[in-house]
Parts: C-alpha cells; sequence; structure tokens
C-alpha cells in the first residue's frame, strides 16, 4: 500500500531538516522525504493498513509538533 503525506509549510526545509532523521525506512515501512515548492511531501510505502495507517499518523504528529517549534 502506497500513499503521499504533503504539509503545507512557509518553511518546508527546514522541515524536512528536522524530521528526516525521525522519518527513517524500517523493516516493512519505506520512507522517503522531498521539498517541493512550499510542500514538504512524505511518501509512504507499507505491506498493509494498520503500518499505513500508524506511519501517517506519525508523520502528522511529527510535522505539527515541528511547525510548532519553528514558528
Amino acid at each position: 500500500m502506497k500513499t503521499t503525506v504533503h504539509i503545507d509549510s512557509e518553511t518546508p526545509k527546514s522541515l524536512d531538516k528536522i524530521l528526516s532523521p525521525s522519518l527513517e525506512s524500517r523493516g516493512k515501512v519505506e520512507l522517503q522525504t522531498k521539498v517541493t515548492g512550499e510542500s514538504f511531501q512524505v511518501e509512504i510505502e507499507t505491506d498493509g493498513l494498520g503500518p499505513l495507517r500508524g506511519t501517517t499518523d506519525n508523520v502528522f504528529r511529527l510535522a505539527s509538533l515541528a511547525q510548532k517549534i519553528t514558528e
């Protein structure tokens, strides 16, 4: 299963710098980060719905915290 999480930000490069170390591919979850324009993107690929849901939830939580810290 695949999905891409797009997070609009005024400082997407800062989000990439902050979040990339925490978003490492491990086991059955593959993650790739990208910065495009004013968007930070995380591509997620897993073998099941449970890991996909958990990973997207973690990405949103980490991104929300990072944006609050950088404001």
